[in-house]
């Protein structure tokens, strides 16, 4: 992120971390959490001035006097009624305020990110080249937020609103977050049945309080656990106390049943050690999910900030996986992935689940630094434009296939597979690409989203975390159940 640029070359202005993008979205609950990974992709290399005008268009669709955060705009786009391509992709519909000012409304917002990068840098023609005069921030926005212009949010002349004032202090912010501020401190927790700490951020409460119930807790001794189910209440009123409350009295009104933790959006509460059998995968065949995944609840209900308790859910299973030296690509599953239950069910109904599997591999590496851990380094994972933002999207919505650069067709499957053979985690569609992780194992199964033919003629399949792999090392084990 280059600050210097904001007075000369504003498209030099740079971009910044997807964290800094989920740090500010979480701050204030903004509905924009959910699709942070596929915008933050968008926006690309224009990452940071694209955050900052979503604060100072709508915060972060928190707010809206004429769009509406559920309208997907959070950058105020206007329609072109001349555009020779019609409506942007991915706009379903024209908003009209009172003045009779419109706005184009959006199935998701990264479309509406796509077309803003479209008309300030990716398409010179865009207006007969209407930005291409601009050299300045001040300049672009002049142009972008004109004054006479009502600000969709305060109401005010933009003239009068301190747009670029806002614009400006936000990076400034950014920048900080990045360049001065502290980086998350990490702190080790002992639990009961675990040979190796728990790194977990420090402002995370978390709390020991083991349940001794005949209907909660099998005292069963385990060792041989290599995955972690995430689960969640399925209750819109209750909280981890709540929650824990209702398991240590013996879950009434339901079956017998237990996890190792619950977490909300401020704490986690551990519930059952890690060295038992966990009642919480259902009567699987062999009862495999119970005696080899642990499992947290995630309680969502009340007023939670849901973003919030992803965030920390991410953290708690990344800590785990890391301690125990997993992969958050084969050791992360749904309740779903054991018994098809629609369960996590928020995650689900949400389509999040990539973007859930992103943050949990992002807080591992985190745990495994701070424990000292000595890790082979790796190339970070690619992800490709033209499919992020279908990556987060509910299953029905995604299409059955995609165009992409360079001649390739990418195609849904949304399945599940098993490694026949050692395979390696590649960065693109290449044997010779470079690997983003150890070797997937004999036998290790997890999820796909996508296959496609790469250049070099083999086929690949690509993760939720965007890793490769060449299908001929796989064997399909199941249809992953839809979102």
């Amino acid at each position: 992120m280059n600050l210097s640029m904001i007075a000369t070359k504003y498209w030099g202005i740079g971009p910044v971390p997807v964290d800094v993008w989920r740090r500010e979205l979480v701050r204030v609950n903004s509905p924009l959490m959910t699709y942070v990974e596929a915008m933050h992709t968008v926006a690309g290399q224009h990452s940071a001035l694209c955050l900052a005008m979503c604060w100072a268009e709508n915060q972060y669709a928190t707010t809206g006097i004429i769009i509406k955060p559920t309208d997907f705009n959070p950058l105020s786009l206007r329609p072109w009624e001349e555009d020779p391509r019609g409506l942007p992709i991915g706009a379903t519909g024209i908003i009209t305020g009172p003045d009779g000012g419109k706005f184009l409304k959006f199935s998701e917002p990264q479309h509406c990110v796509a077309e803003w990068r479209r008309r300030l840098f990716d398409d010179p023609a865009y207006k007969g080249g209407v930005y291409t005069k601009a050299t300045s921030l001040e300049s672009m926005l002049a142009i972008y937020a004109p004054p006479g212009d009502v600000h969709p949010v305060s109401g005010l002349d933009n003239a009068d609103s301190g747009y670029v004032t806002t614009v400006v202090t936000m990076l400034h912010k950014y920048a900080a977050i990045i360049d001065g501020g502290k980086p998350m401190a990490l702190k080790a927790h002992t639990w009961p049945g675990l040979k190796n700490p728990v790194y977990l951020p420090d402002w995370l409460k978390v709390e020991v309080r083991l349940i001794d119930h005949p209907r909660f807790t099998s005292h069963n001794k385990e060792s041989g656990h290599t995955r972690t189910t995430w689960h969640d209440t399925g209750n819109p009123n209750t909280n981890a106390e709540a929650e824990w409350k209702w398991a240590n009295g013996g879950r009434q009104g339901a079956g017998a049943g237990g996890y190792n933790g619950i977490f909300d959006d401020t704490k986690l509460i551990i519930s059952q050690a890690f060295d038992e059998e966990v009642w919480a995968a259902g009567s699987t065949s062999g009862n495999v999910g119970n005696l080899t995944a642990y499992a947290f609840e995630q309680a969502w209900g009340g007023s939670a900030n849901f973003a919030k308790s992803l965030e920390i859910g991410a953290a708690v299973h990344g800590g785990l996986i890391a301690a125990k030296g997993w992969q958050v690509d084969t050791a992360l599953v749904q309740h779903n992935y054991w018994t098809g239950k629609h369960c996590p069910g928020q995650i689900r109904n949400k389509g999040v689940w990539p973007s859930v599997v992103k943050m949990t591999s992002d807080a591992a590496a985190l745990a495994r630094a701070a424990a000292g851990t000595v890790v082979t380094t790796y190339a970070k994972p690619s992800p490709l434009p033209e499919l992020a933002s279908y990556q987060e999207q509910n299953f029905n919505l995604v299409p059955a296939f995609v165009k992409g650069a360079g001649g390739h067709t990418f195609f849904r499957v949304r399945d599940r597979v098993e490694a026949i053979k050692i395979t390696p985690r590649r960065q693109s569609g290449r044997i010779d690409a470079a690997t983003v992780g150890p070797n997937i194992k004999i036998g290790e199964r997890f999820d796909v989203n996508w296959i496609y033919t790469a250049a070099d003629g083999r086929e690949y399949y690509i993760s939720p975390a965007w890793t490769r792999i060449y299908v001929g090392d796989t064997k399909p084990v199941a249809d992953a159940i839809p979102d």
